[in-house]
């Protein structure tokens, strides 16, 4: 057993060696990267047509190629309002590409270097769109939890408002306000969640001001209604009746089709002394 250990030990050292050679002398660095596919492109002899091109690629889904197309007229033809455009194209790549981070900057590079463009506004949209997919779809799905990180969800909140603040009216203005509201959803499920836990602890105070902070700014999340039920029998554990009574009479006044009415209604006729605690 012991020469057989000893054997692969030798083997192994052999293997390691030929690995550090390859490394060394750049024997790895001459194979191509099957993660960047080579793409040959014929470009064709104007700005228009280039970026024409590159857009009929991006359409087709082929990001790669129309990136070449972008490149192109911005470095052949620099002063062109095709080579402007181009530049808003190349994140459009990224963005198409999955690569959201790259995507988010490149819309901000473009609206630097031209804040007046009429493009500004999509630039705007799209940046928020991309800090949107940042943030990962089962948070949508599984419900929140108070160890998450929601940097994405805050940027996209901030840049999707901005957006909607400056352009009301815009054709991307309603996918806007739904990404909103998602973002709200988010955040809101995530200050519950805090405040759950800081139940577990037996510390109400903490968990009250986390339900007061959906209410106050994530009111338009959709989960006012499960805010207010928490209040309620955060008041009602406090021993503090009046109060747990005015929060669930709430709930039930201004979300009678919400599943946390019932419940409501249910603590209501407890404290009137019609039925048992829920």
């Amino acid at each position: 057993m012991r020469g057989r250990v000893a054997g692969f030990v030798r083997r192994a050292l052999a293997w390691a060696g030929a690995a550090s050679f390859v490394l060394v002398t750049g024997g790895w660095l001459s194979c191509p990267d099957a993660s960047e596919p080579s793409v040959n492109v014929d470009y064709a002899e104007s700005a228009e047509e280039n970026y024409d091109l590159g857009m009929e690629a991006l359409a087709d889904g082929n990001a790669v190629e129309a990136e070449k197309y972008f490149e192109q007229v911005m470095q052949q033809f620099p002063y062109t309002r095709a080579a402007t455009l181009s530049r808003l194209r190349l994140a459009d790549c990224d963005f198409e590409a999955g690569n959201f981070r790259a995507a988010a900057t490149g819309y901000q590079t473009f609206m630097d270097r031209y804040p007046a463009d009429d493009e500004v506004g999509y630039a705007m949209f799209r940046r928020g769109l991309s800090f949107f997919n940042l943030i990962p779809e089962s948070w949508f799905i599984l419900p929140a939890s108070y160890t998450r990180d929601r940097a994405p969800t805050k940027d996209a909140l901030r840049e999707l408002r901005n957006f909607l603040d400056r352009y009301p009216d815009s054709e991307y203005a309603p996918e806007a306000r739904e990404r909103v509201r998602d973002c709200l959803a988010e955040l809101a499920r995530g200050e519950l969640s805090v405040a759950e836990f800081y139940l577990g602890q037996d510390e109400p105070v903490a968990a009250a001001l986390r339900a007061r902070t959906v209410l106050r700014e994530y009111g338009e999340s959709g989960l006012a209604p499960e805010a207010l039920l928490l209040m309620g029998r955060i008041a009602l554990d406090a021993g503090q009746r009046e109060a747990a009574q005015s929060y669930f009479a709430l709930l039930v006044t201004r979300y009678p089709d919400s599943h946390e009415m019932t419940r409501a209604l249910r603590y209501l006729r407890f404290l009137e002394g019609r039925e048992e605690e829920p």
